[in-house]
């Protein structure tokens, strides 16, 4: 995490002056018409993406690549479902959240969906 933090600190800190730059030369120059853009009218946004989150396909392919892998644990008796069970998904199992992102909200979603699991299945004393 902190490789890809120091990549982000020097996107935002070393990358964009110059980018945000090259990019205001490249609307003053002419175009094949003569004409030019004036870079102080055009509504501009330079984002960076994510370093640390994949896109859906990426971690779509990584869950079907880390079930495949199970599975053949368990055909040549390597694990037992149990143990696949508890690598995977932990001691309260799987629940609706796919990722998460360390923010507030995430996180009282978590909360809130492990205890409503922990009062479905009787465990309050």
């Amino acid at each position: 995490m902190n490789y890809y933090s120091r990549i982000a600190a020097q996107q935002e800190n070393e990358l964009r002056p110059h980018l945000e730059h090259l990019i205001r030369l490249l609307l003053w120059c002419s175009d094949e018409l003569g004409g030019s853009i004036d870079p102080a009218k055009i509504e501009r946004e330079l984002k960076f993406n994510p370093l640390w989150e994949v896109d859906a396909q990426t971690d779509a392919n990584i869950r079907k690549t880390v079930a495949e892998t199970d599975n053949i644990y368990l055909t040549n008796g390597v694990l037992i479902a149990d143990e696949v069970r508890e690598t995977r998904f932990g001691q309260f199992g799987l629940t609706n959240i796919t990722k998460f992102s360390g923010d507030e909200a995430d996180l009282e979603k978590m909360t809130s969906e492990v205890y409503s699991d922990w009062k479905e299945r009787g465990n309050h004393g």
